[in-house]
């Protein structure tokens, strides 16, 4: 497993929308990716460790848009994460008017929660 972001902290995160067709087919679960990133903050590289492939793409569009800057010169840095995406569904909802949230606790675990629309038939 990689280490924390050791040296770094985020300057700018994408937040995400639950992918609505993934919500109606009731897709959910944890993507587990490694983040790597250039010496500039920007997202170098992201590989999918484990988890939905739908999911971990949505996952992967996000968080290649995210910025971090550097909190010290250090030797000490370190420059990749394992991070743990978690696409949560509970409750429910009609038509697409359903609750989200979004969370990051740093410096590994992003939530994206919504509630589940009903299929009328």
């Amino acid at each position: 497993m990689a280490a924390d972001l050791v040296g770094w902290e985020p300057a700018y995160i994408r937040s995400v929308q639950y992918p609505r067709v993934l919500k109606y087919a009731r897709v959910s679960g944890v993507v587990k990716l490694q983040v790597s990133l250039a010496n500039d903050g920007t997202v170098a590289e992201v590989k999918t460790i484990s988890g939905h492939r739908s999911l971990a793409e949505t996952a992967t569009k996000a968080v290649k848009a995210w910025r971090f800057r550097r909190t010290c010169q250090s030797s000490d840095s370190v420059n990749q994460v394992e991070m743990e995406w978690r696409f949560v569904l509970e409750g429910s909802c009609r038509g697409n008017n359903c609750e989200q949230s979004f969370e990051v606790t740093m410096p590994a675990t992003v939530t994206v929660t919504s509630e589940i629309p009903q299929v009328e038939i």
